[in-house]
């Protein structure tokens, strides 16, 4: 067996750094809500969206708001298909990736519910003989705590070779027979990776168990009763596109050249990922409130509040990421697959869901950009306070609350020259070397058109630590 322990620079390790924020415990209990700055309507939103999209460079995208007791906001922007210049739709479908994974983590609680899943029992109990899965157990396998490689982002070499051999389809006994060439990265429950492999062995556990297709499974237990009427798994072996499916472009691994990923063979990337829904603004919006609302219809409380708990490891609970907004705390996931890139979160507070949908995977897209410029608008003076408190605790004696701030400010309105000179100072002058390394890549994020910003990388090159040398290289190439 080999040891690896990857060192992710990687798009996909700056994409996390948007979902890597204040981890503490948090439950959902009587939200305060902050009133709404008054007198903005739905065309000044549209115009935040229409103007984030052009300075981002992405062709299209649907963003998704819900309201308590409102019809939801629907606003479109750009093109669905580039080479035919048609508009996109409100109704538009996406491949939404690991948004996925708050799906199987649903189906994975309601067997807990039903006596047939035990969270803390090792993994063999329910998949005999997998490698490690006499001390992984179903909860970690949840929180990405589990330790497993995972091929599809710790490879470097994995997306090349399917960029060759698209004609190729991989059956999930040989992905995780790759993963599981490689030893834990980790003794399980003591750190945090993400790993797609863990929610392939609970796909796995869902049909052993219930002896249905994942997809099955899916449709009968969440996307009917829900009336998800716009929402699929997809699978190799019925690849049938909808017509409502929107282009999706992204940078060939070995070309370089922007493609349209509709016009691939798709069914060799369904294969390595149990991450393969389609789905729309509308049914995410949807789905969201199901989820995560005050009163949850597919978890009782009990339940809900499992996987809405979090500790200082990360800010992952079980299958759901908690973000750090202008307005406070949400909950929620992203997605990010070949051309499309996708965010879903519901603030309490607010009692607000809120959806993005790209068709782009360029490292450049920062959706919790244009999602803080959207609640800024909505809710100004209170996101403005919210900001100065996160620039404050940048001069706290605690260097993990320094960090947090870091992290959040990581995603926060970029260009805001108070958040990049902030962010500056601590890259320099912070003597954590674990909170420069998250400086230089939220720089990598906000720095856009900074000059400054970009000297101070180019300093953070000659840092005493390689990890925060490695972080600024690449923070400088997103800048590029």
């Amino acid at each position: 067996m080999r040891s690896y322990f990857p060192l992710n620079w990687t798009r996909a390790f700056l994409s996390f750094l948007l979902l890597t924020v204040i981890a503490s415990c948090t439950a959902v209990n009587n939200p305060t809500s902050t009133p709404a700055r008054q007198g903005w309507d739905q065309n000044d939103l549209q115009q935040v969206v229409d103007e984030w999209r052009v300075r981002a460079g992405v062709p299209g995208m649907v963003v998704g708001i819900s309201l308590p007791g409102q019809a939801n906001i629907l606003i479109t922007s750009g093109e669905s298909n580039v080479e035919e210049r048609v508009p996109v739709k409100p109704d538009d479908q996406f491949r939404v990736a690991s948004i996925t994974k708050t799906f199987i983590a649903v189906e994975v609680l309601r067997l807990v519910a039903g006596g047939r899943v035990d969270l803390d029992e090792p993994l063999n109990v329910y998949l005999p003989e997998t490698p490690h899965g006499d001390v992984v157990t179903v909860r970690q396998l949840l929180r990405h705590r589990s330790g497993y490689f995972d091929p599809v982002h710790d490879d470097p070499g994995f997306i090349p070779y399917i960029a060759e051999n698209l004609n190729r389809s991989w059956t999930w006994d040989e992905i995780l027979a790759l993963a599981f060439q490689y030893e834990l990265s980790f003794p399980p429950g003591t750190a945090y990776h993400y790993s797609n492999t863990n929610y392939m062995l609970l796909a796995r556990i869902i049909e052993k168990l219930t002896h249905k297709p994942l997809a099955e499974v899916l449709a009968a237990d969440l996307l009917a009763p829900l009336h998800l009427d716009h929402t699929f798994y997809a699978t190799p072996e019925a690849d049938t596109d909808p017509t409502s499916l929107v282009h999706g472009y992204a940078t060939h691994p070995l070309t370089g050249e922007i493609i349209d990923t509709t016009s691939i063979p798709y069914a060799t990337v369904l294969s390595v990922s149990a991450d393969t829904m389609t789905s729309n603004a509308s049914d995410l919006l949807k789905w969201s409130r199901a989820l995560y609302g005050t009163e949850s219809t597919v978890l009782n409380a009990a339940f809900q509040k499992q996987m809405l708990t979090f500790d200082s490891i990360s800010n992952y609970g079980l299958g759901v990421f908690q973000f750090d907004t202008p307005i406070g705390t949400s909950f929620g996931h992203g997605g990010d697959t070949a051309g499309y890139l996708s965010q879903m979160e519901y603030i309490p507070t607010q009692d607000l869901s809120m959806v993005i949908l790209v068709n782009s995977d360029a490292p450049s897209i920062n959706l919790s950009e244009v999602r803080d410029l959207i609640l800024v608008r909505m809710f100004g003076d209170s996101a403005d306070a919210h900001l100065k408190l996160l620039i404050s605790d940048l001069k706290s004696d605690n260097a993990m609350t320094r960090k947090n701030a870091i992290l959040a400010l990581g995603h926060s309105d970029a260009g805001n020259d108070q958040v990049i000179s902030s962010l500056m100072e601590s890259l320099r002058s912070d003597p954590v070397a674990e909170n420069r390394k998250e400086a230089a890549l939220a720089l990598g994020l906000v720095g856009k058109d900074s000059d400054e910003a970009r000297q101070a990388l180019t300093d953070a090159l000659k840092d005493g630590d390689k990890n925060v040398r490695e972080a600024a290289q690449l923070a400088l190439s997103i800048l590029k």
